[in-house]
């Protein structure tokens, strides 16, 4: 059994201190009284996001000064691993500085076998919540659509600029696919027309250690092989839950087997 303290304990942790009505997915708590003093817990949810991404979303409402702080460094944290992945012929690099008012290339990646330059926005947008705030999010994102294209017009019109400087290894001749491309984080939009494709950052990352086939990634990625699909991925149920005199009917993403799979498993 556990004590008063250590049930207190374990609520401040999942908790952060303070309970928000802000959603299921990140908080699974629910305030039943103005005082905090009765809590009601929902039943499981999954994740919206990753986990670190919701340790930051609490960290915003609890201190947005040491949030403002953290996500400065987003950028560099999605960057890093990618960078680490660079073997053989295949090269991953970045930022790399280009003449104001045009944005810096975030990543490049040059494969000298398959003669392949991919120029990458890096985008990390935490998930939203509720409507104003996918407005922001989703702008968040699409503003890289206009910076991934003011780069494209930048390199077309100054064609050494890249090579000049040591960001490549050839001049961009040589290269015979040159490709542009957003890949975001946490939160996707989906491309504007004639704009480049966005691809999902941890489905990018993923192909990339997979092997050197560079010309192989870029089909998969352009072809949505990456996104999940309803019966092969996940299913979604229309549910109805009720406390009391209070019912909520909603759609429900569930793994593909369903909710109870993962107790048939165990």
């Amino acid at each position: 059994k556990l004590t008063r303290e250590q049930v207190y304990a374990m609520i401040k942790d999942v908790t952060f201190g303070r309970v928000y009505a802000v959603d299921f997915h990140l908080l699974p708590f629910v305030p039943l009284t103005k005082e905090n003093s009765v809590l009601a817990l929902a039943p499981f949810c999954s994740l919206s996001s990753n986990w670190e991404d919701n340790v930051l979303r609490c960290l915003s409402r609890r201190d947005s000064d040491l949030y403002s702080s953290n996500t400065l460094t987003k950028e560099d944290e999605m960057r890093r691993p990618l960078i680490a992945l660079t073997s053989g012929t295949r090269l991953i690099s970045g930022p790399h500085k280009l003449t104001k008012p045009t944005p810096d290339i975030d990543l490049l990646v040059q494969d000298l076998q398959a003669k392949i330059l991919i120029i990458c926005e890096l985008k990390w947008s935490r998930k939203p919540n509720g409507h104003r705030e996918r407005q922001q999010r989703d702008a968040e994102v699409l503003k890289g659509f206009s910076q991934i294209e003011a780069i494209q017009r930048f390199i077309e019109s100054h064609p050494r600029y890249l090579y000049e400087r040591g960001y490549i290894a050839w001049e961009l001749s040589r290269f015979e696919r040159i490709h542009y491309c957003v890949v975001a984080r946490d939160h996707i939009v989906e491309s504007p027309a004639g704009a480049a494709p966005i691809y999902g950052y941890d489905d990018f990352a993923a192909q990339l250690a997979k092997g050197a086939n560079t010309a192989g990634l870029l089909k998969y990625m352009e072809d949505l092989e990456w996104l999940p699909r309803e019966g092969a991925e996940f299913s979604v149920r229309f549910e109805r839950h009720q406390v009391g005199s209070v019912a909520i009917e909603s759609e429900i993403y569930y793994p593909a087997p369903g909710p109870l799979a993962i107790y048939r498993q165990a």
